[in-house]
């Protein structure tokens, strides 16, 4: 699965990149020439789905241009402990300069690949899709979104521009879900669906007889779902669903026999850890 970058990703790895070497590599340049070269290996130390090969590649031409990554499988790939995700070739000074950017981003974007592959294998197959939110790492979104997209899940909204979404705070201050609704449909143009968070079966009325297209039922359980379902369908059928508020691994599975569209979960990003990857030396 290829997915191209942003300027913004661009920059990132560049700060990373600054933010290590800064004040340069005294150890490896004592150590060796500008003539030495290694050869080494992306190695996974654990079962992973693969996520940042472009990132990787990035690093190291940010570095130096003569380097040459050659993968050994594509970003969502399972990879098993000792396989080779992909080797490197170039200047050892360079190598060594780059390699751990390059194994921070791997691990990080690799962890949210590989926490969203058991998530959606517990959510299992059906009409519920897994999605994540806009509880990303600052500066680190689009890569952790696509991220997402690696490890099989789906992309939610990637910035505020990308959806109406009335949340709990916009309809306090508009002083209520109607007004809230219909001024939002007021500006937004007709390809732009609006949701509504809801937090609570009492709002539900309202929400539907004002128009959303879009309803998330928000920290409900199971059972308040599927009463909350049963309400939504025989009036407006069309209606999406989608669920948020606390999801974990451990109750996804009963999710997909609900009669609902999406399930939404941040800690698909803010909750997945880094896995274990290192780079082996081989010449």
């Amino acid at each position: 699965m290829v997915i191209s970058y942003s300027p913004e990703s661009t920059a990132l790895i560049r700060l990373a990149l600054q933010e290590d070497l800064a004040h340069g590599d005294p150890t490896s340049e004592a150590i060796f020439s500008s003539a030495d070269r290694m050869k080494a290996v992306f190695r996974a130390r654990e079962p992973l789905s693969v996520s940042g090969i472009d990132v990787v590649r990035s690093v190291f031409q940010q570095l130096d241009s003569d380097i040459v990554l050659t993968p050994h499988c594509q970003d969502g790939d399972r990879r098993d402990p000792g396989d080779v995700i992909a080797e490197v070739t170039g200047a050892t000074i360079s190598v060594l300069a780059g390699e751990r950017t390059a194994l921070n981003f791997l691990s990080r974007l690799s962890g949210v690949a590989s926490y969203t592959w058991r998530c959606c294998r517990a959510l299992g197959s059906g009409r519920a899709r897994l999605v994540d939110t806009r509880k990303t790492t600052p500066g680190w979104r689009g890569l952790e979104k696509a991220a997402v997209r690696h490890g099989g899940g789906t992309n939610h909204r990637r910035h505020l521009g990308d959806g109406c979404m009335i949340k709990d705070n916009h309809i306090a201050a508009a002083g209520g879900i109607t007004a809230a609704i219909q001024k939002v449909k007021q500006q937004a143009h007709h390809l732009i669906r609006v949701e509504v968070e809801v937090d609570h079966f009492g709002q539900l009325a309202e929400v539907l007889e004002a128009g959303a297209d879009v309803i998330m039922l928000d920290n409900f359980t199971n059972d308040e779902v599927e009463q909350a379902t049963r309400l939504i369908r025989a009036e407006r059928p069309e209606v999406l669903i989608e669920l948020s508020g606390g999801m974990t691994v451990e109750r996804l599975p009963s999710l997909q026999a609900l009669d609902i569209d999406f399930v939404s979960m941040g800690a698909l990003t803010h909750g997945a850890r880094s896995v274990d990857i290192g780079l082996d030396f081989l010449t």
